[in-house]
C-alpha cells in the first residue's frame, strides 16, 4: 500500500570522528536533529542532496510524495547504528467533523420527513 510522506528516524548514525551515510534513491528533508543516548549534537546529522550523512547523529528524515517503497545503501561500516521508518496519520481537522455532523443531521431530516 502506498505511504504519502513517510519518515525515518534515525539513531546513533556514524561516530564522533567517523561519518556514515546513507545513499537514498529519493531526496529527505531533514526535519530534526539532536543528542541521543548516545551522544551527538544539533548538527551531527547532516542531508546533502541525497545523502544523509551522520556523526553520532539522531533525528527524522522525511521523504515527500507518495512511495511503495524506498532504497538505499549503507557505504561506510560502523557497529551499531539503527532507524524505524513510519507515516504521520491523516488527523481530520475539526472543520472536517462540523462538515461530517451537518451532514448527518440533513440526512436526518430528510429521513424524518420522508416518514410523516
Amino acid at each position: 500500500k502506498a505511504v504519502v510522506d513517510p519518515v525515518l528516524a534515525l539513531v546513533s548514525v556514524g561516530q564522533y570522528g567517523i561519518p556514515v551515510r546513507y545513499q537514498f534513491d529519493e531526496t529527505p528533508t531533514l526535519l530534526s536533529s539532536g543528542v541521543g543516548y548516545w551522544g551527538g549534537c544539533a548538527g551531527c546529522l547532516v542531508v546533502n542532496g541525497n545523502t544523509v550523512t551522520g556523526r553520532e547523529g539522531h533525528g527524522v528524515v522525511q521523504f515527500t510524495g507518495t512511495f511503495t517503497q524506498l532504497s538505499w545503501t549503507i557505504p561506510d561500516y560502523e557497529n551499531w547504528h539503527g532507524f524505524t521508518v513510519g507515516a504521520a496519520a491523516a488527523v481530520p481537522e475539526p472543520e472536517t467533523y462540523a462538515l461530517m455532523l451537518a451532514g448527518f443531521g440533513v440526512v436526518g431530516l430528510l429521513a424524518r420527513r420522508r416518514k410523516a
